[in-house]
C-alpha cells in the first residue's frame, strides 16, 4: 500500500472522511488487499495519526477458460487467460495481460486477441493506459 499515491497531500492538513474513504476504496481495489485505518491521536493538540493496515495476500492471479462464445465464421469454442499482477512497482498500481483465441482448426480459421491493461492511482483518481491487438481470419 503505498500512503503517498493513495493520500497524496494531506499530511499536515485537518482531515476529510471522503478523502481518507476514497484512499481507502483505492487500496482495496486491489484483489490482494484488505486494508483498513485507525484514525489515531496525534501529537499536537487536535492532531491525528493515520494508520494503515493491510492484509495482503499473493499480487498475482492466473485464470484460464474455455467457452462457446466465439463466432461462427472464425469457430465456437475460445480458449482464454489472465494473468494480474497487483502493485508491480510498489506504487499501488495494478497490470493484468489477457489472450484469448479460437481452438477449433486455429490453423485456417482463427480469432485471436490480446490486451494489457496498467492502472495507476492518485487521491481520488485513477490513470489507466490500455492496449490491445487481435487478428482473425
Amino acid at each position: 500500500v503505498n500512503s503517498r499515491l493513495l493520500f497524496p497531500g494531506l499530511e499536515g492538513k485537518p482531515l476529510k472522511l471522503t478523502e481518507l474513504d476514497q484512499g481507502l476504496d483505492q487500496a482495496n481495489r486491489l484483489q490482494s488487499n484488505t486494508t483498513k485505518l485507525d484514525i489515531l491521536p496525534g501529537r499536537q493538540v487536535g492532531g491525528s495519526v493515520i494508520r494503515l493496515r493491510n492484509q495482503h495476500a499473493k499480487p498475482w492471479l492466473i485464470t484460464a477458460g474455455t467457452d462457446n462464445y466465439g463466432q461462427k465464421s472464425t469457430g465456437r469454442w475460445l480458449a482464454r487467460a489472465t494473468a494480474t499482477l497487483d502493485s508491480p512497482f510498489g506504487l499501488s498500481d495494478f497490470v493484468s495481460l489477457n489472450a484469448n483465441s479460437t481452438l477449433e482448426n486455429p490453423a485456417h480459421r482463427y480469432n485471436r486477441a490480446y490486451t494489457l491493461l496498467y492502472s495507476l492511482p492518485y487521491g481520488a483518481f485513477t490513470f489507466s493506459g490500455f492496449a490491445s491487438f487481435s487478428s482473425y481470419e
